[in-house]
């Protein structure tokens, strides 16, 4: 009978102990998880606090030059850039990346003046329509910068220089030889955030280049243009 009774003390304990250890992995499994969520919930508020990026891809197509950089920061009024371009655009990622440098300079400049948004205007329809409306847009592949009253639009054939090559069969062959993106962008940008626009005059009538002829050799109309 006292043997009994040991056994049931023992199994009692065994049991208390059994749950004993339950209860601390448990616990210990709590905390870790909590701390865990703590070192994330700090690294993310350090990281937008005080963010830091490194460019791995040993390319400098999409980092901003120092002008383009003071350009951005000496904002006075508010900039908006909408980008309306197709994937199946050749410059689409070119067009994307650039405009996301922008717009993480702008903010990190603060107070934010430009606004940067990328539509995709073969998977968000019913925001193309609306905004292409608002921005006085009828195409794709074009960029969209407005400051006030004052708007300009680039194409996509502006943002890159080509050679263009005969082959056999008068086949024309297109080659991308250079992405002048931040160029164009930043000319827009100063282009729209001026009040007054400069005046050019174009002298004639003592033999000067007619800035309607549009002969490649000895016209004007480039320039014009």
């Amino acid at each position: 009978m006292a043997d009994d009774k040991a056994r049931e003390r023992e199994a009692a304990r065994s049991i208390w102990r059994h749950r004993g250890r339950r209860m601390a992995t448990g616990l210990n499994v709590l905390v870790s998880v909590g701390l865990a969520g703590m070192a994330i919930l700090m690294a993310n508020v350090l990281a937008d606090r005080y963010g830091m990026r490194w460019n791995i891809s040993g390319r400098d197509t999409y980092r901003l030059s120092d002008k383009t950089r003071g350009l951005i920061e000496g904002l006075d009024e508010r900039v908006e850039v909408m980008a309306f371009f197709q994937r199946a655009d050749a410059l689409f990622d070119d067009v994307r990346n650039l405009l996301k440098e922008y717009d993480y300079e702008a903010a990190a400049a603060g107070p934010r003046r430009l606004f940067v948004e990328i539509v995709d205007t073969d998977r968000d329809i019913a925001r193309t329509r609306d905004l292409a409306r608002e921005f006085g847009v009828d195409r794709p592949n074009v960029v969209v910068f407005r400051c006030g009253g004052r708007r300009k639009i680039v194409e996509s054939k502006d943002l890159a220089d080509y050679h263009f090559s005969l082959e056999s069969g008068r086949n024309v062959r297109k080659r991308l030889i250079g992405f002048k993106g931040e160029q164009v962008f930043s000319s827009a940008i100063q282009n729209v955030v001026q009040s007054s626009r400069p005046t050019v005059y174009f002298l004639s009538g003592h033999g000067e280049r007619s800035i309607a002829d549009f002969n490649p050799l000895d016209g004007f109309s480039g320039l014009a243009t």
